[in-house]
């Protein structure tokens, strides 16, 4: 079945549910969006993603196949110009555009995922600050804060009854970091870089607590802000330590020198370039 985007959104206008599903089973796509990512973006869509509950797995981390700009052309509407020709928007970028709160909070019941990215690195919660809703917001970041503690809590369980790692010697036996100190198969000089590089691995980030002066920041510090209070991508954190970036020196940073330094994806620099402004 062929159908277009006004006949989709007035399905979803109308709650037309045996219309709607006519549109899912075709499995066509408009604007290189599925009927679902419309009824995201829709203020009233939330009921259509409710009646596909039990299909969510399938659909709610899909993503768009054709640049924004087409849909927001079709809608009568600007956008920034990165955003436009950008792909990669899942459901719930989607929703952080033009959605409801009660759309977000449906996608995130069914398993979006908050940090994906699109192709130019803009993520959900990039989307939502752009918008400026502060709730949304809030939600985003307490959903991908819960998740995190989820996942290190499975984690924990997990290496509570495996080991972090084994391996095993040429006359395989096998060992784990419990019994390799007693082991006559391992060298002292293999052993000791093992352990320097666990030490290393311990005291990789700094926990400690940032000056209230920016201009004080010494690089651990920089990194921590990054890292705790930003929330910035691995992708940001290796070019600031890499570059051992003081507080002076980033609250001088700009998008051109971000660029020089190696961070490619605009979307990344954007997001540094914003926390910075509010230092």
């Amino acid at each position: 079945m062929e159908f277009t985007f006004e006949e989709c959104i007035d399905a979803i206008e109308k709650k037309n549910y045996a219309k709607f599903q006519v549109m899912l089973r075709s499995g066509n796509s408009l604007l290189g969006l599925s009927p679902m990512m419309i009824a995201a973006l829709h203020q009233h869509g939330a009921w259509a993603l409710y009646l596909q509950k039990a299909s969510a797995a399938k659909w709610v981390n899909e993503r768009s196949t054709e640049p924004l700009s087409k849909l927001m052309d079709q809608l009568g509407m600007h956008i920034d110009a990165d955003l436009g020709k950008d792909t990669g928007y899942t459901p719930l970028m989607l929703a952080m555009l033009l959605g409801s709160a009660e759309t977000v909070a449906a996608l995130l019941e069914f398993g979006a995922n908050v940090d994906l990215e699109t192709k130019n690195g803009f993520t959900a919660i990039f989307l939502a600050e752009i918008r400026g809703d502060k709730g949304l917001i809030e939600m985003l970041k307490k959903h991908q804060s819960l998740v995190k503690s989820e996942t290190k809590s499975e984690v924990n369980k997990t290496s509570s009854v495996l080991p972090p790692f084994s391996m095993k010697s040429k006359k395989g036996v096998e060992f784990t970091p419990a019994s390799l100190k007693h082991s006559e198969f391992m060298e002292e000089e293999v052993l000791l870089r093992m352990m320097e590089g666990e030490s290393k691995a311990q005291s990789a980030h700094f926990t400690g607590t940032l000056p209230s002066n920016v201009f004080e920041w010494e690089p651990c510090h920089v990194d921590l802000w990054a890292r705790e209070e930003c929330k910035l991508n691995d992708r940001v954190l290796r070019v600031l330590k890499h570059h051992e970036l003081d507080g002076t020196m980033l609250l001088d940073y700009r998008e051109d020198m971000m660029k020089e330094d190696g961070m490619e994806i605009r979307g990344d620099r954007v997001r540094l370039s914003r926390a910075i402004s509010k230092l």
